[in-house]
């Protein structure tokens, strides 16, 4: 990367991958938790999302999730991907 900065200038680079870093480093938190925790049925395209993490202590989350919200996700995940492929050619 530190090639295509020198390329396109400190500026340029910046006011083009930085906000695009920013829609990553959201989008990998929330991917990484999807990918990781176990996920339960329910009732009518609704699932529930349920993982531990360890901060000062062991927490449990348990997050509900519908089948449109995680075809959002892919929707946002796809776009983030287009726009990545178009800022780097």
């Amino acid at each position: 990367m530190k090639e295509l900065r020198d390329k396109l200038g400190a500026a340029t680079y910046d006011k083009k991958f930085n906000p695009l870093n920013e829609r990553l480093v959201k989008i990998a938190e929330e991917r990484g938790l999807l990918f990781h925790g176990t996920w339960r049925a329910g009732t009518k395209g609704r699932y529930r999302l349920e993982f531990y993490e360890q901060r000062k202590r062991l927490l449990w989350f348990s997050y509900p999730y519908t089948l449109v919200d995680l075809r959002e996700l892919n929707s946002r995940l796809d776009k983030l991907l287009a726009d990545l492929e178009s800022a780097c050619s």
